[in-house]
């Protein structure tokens, strides 16, 4: 996101010295554009250059004291690398290098909010280890996933291929990105959804995972179905740094508790757009499978990793004080207009209408 979320979370907090001087915050985003974005709402100023291939930049050299009173905040050693090569360099076993692995630091700053330590990386691998406060606003929603249809020869998967028409070269638009393409006309599209043959690998591993604890009669009469593997790797790795090294994690998304049918969504200038028109220049999203993140937590055995949730944005809101908020920011409004509008807002997000954010941790 463009860190809006992060910069009320930093203001909230910034009374709250102790809290203040002891944390480090680490943003993990691939986007460029983003990170710039999240630097200008954390007040990080301008971008500044990082050696990447020991982190070497003006705050790890100690020249911010805040930063000393962390340690050395830098990305701990892969643990798949190898000494080899003619030069003698750490090198991966699959020979990717720490910057394709995305094990660097790629930018660092010091918050104007604050004065709390930020650092971009582009995966989580390359956040530093220790106690960690795990945010995930709006991120699982992002992940890809796969879908399956339920037919007499089983569970089939969701595939995508090639327009007939395009692949016999008979019209459609075999140009992605193709001005043509995109008033949303299936006859126009390059591609179109099929159903494999049978039970495909992914299905085999995926479905039977998944239903797995559902009711029989609920079961039963499901007919397609929704899987995050992606999602559910990162939930699971972010448990293993929990039980490790102590903390918390929040995933507050859009999203229900499950098994989901087909809820993939395409956006562009904040309209709903087919999924298959027009690769590329729609923002894609999926309902989050609270259920399934829930079962990852309770599969772990003996880890000490408890899950809470999901619950509903209105009761999380209400659990955050949403209600105490109000009252102290009506005190605030000059005008009846402020407060009509205010409040208006207040029961917009505990209405039940935003779908269901979940928390875990």
């Amino acid at each position: 996101g463009r860190g809006t979320l992060m910069a009320d979370l930093l203001r909230g907090t910034k009374n709250l010295r102790e809290f203040t001087d002891a944390v480090a915050v680490h943003m993990v985003d691939v986007s460029p554009a983003n990170r710039k974005a999240q630097r200008e709402a954390l007040k990080c100023g301008p971008a500044r250059e990082t050696d990447a291939e020991n982190g070497d930049n003006e705050l790890s050299r100690g020249k911010n004291p805040r930063r000393r009173g962390l340690g050395e905040v830098r990305v701990p050693s892969n643990p798949m690398t190898i000494r080899g090569g003619s030069d003698g360099e750490e090198a991966s076993s699959g020979g990717s290098t720490r910057e394709e692995l995305g094990l660097d630091t790629v930018d660092v700053g010091v918050s104007g909010i604050n004065g709390a330590v930020v650092e971009w990386h582009e995966t989580m691998d390359a956040v530093p280890p220790g106690p960690t406060i795990v945010i995930a606003h709006e991120f699982f929603d992002a992940m890809p996933v796969h879908q399956f249809t339920r037919t007499e020869r089983g569970w089939c998967e969701r595939l995508v291929a090639i327009s007939g028409d395009v692949a016999k070269g008979r019209g459609g638009s075999s140009s992605i990105g193709d001005e043509s393409s995109r008033d949303g006309d299936e006859s126009s599209r390059a591609f179109e959804m099929v159903l494999s043959p049978g039970l495909t690998p992914a299905g085999a591993l995926m479905v039977p995972r998944r239903l797995e604890g559902v009711d029989a009669s609920r079961r039963d009469g499901l007919r397609q179905l929704e899987i995050s593997p992606r999602s559910l790797a990162i939930w699971e790795r972010i448990a293993a740094r929990l039980e490790e090294h102590g903390g918390a994690a929040i995933a507050i998304d859009y999203g229900e508790e499950g098994p989901l049918g087909d809820t993939l969504q395409a956006i562009r200038d904040h309209e709903f757009v087919d999924v298959l028109t027009d690769p590329g220049r729609a923002d894609l999203s999926a309902y989050v499978d609270f259920g399934a993140m829930r079962r990852v937590i309770e599969t772990r055995k003996n880890s000490g990793v408890e899950c809470y949730g999901p619950v509903t944005q209105r009761d999380l809101l209400f659990g955050l004080g949403i209600g105490q908020w109000l009252e102290k920011m009506v005190e605030k409004c000059a005008t009846e207009k402020e407060v009509d509008k205010l409040i208006a807002g207040c029961e917009r997000l505990v209405s039940g209408e935003q779908g269901a954010l979940g928390e875990g941790g």
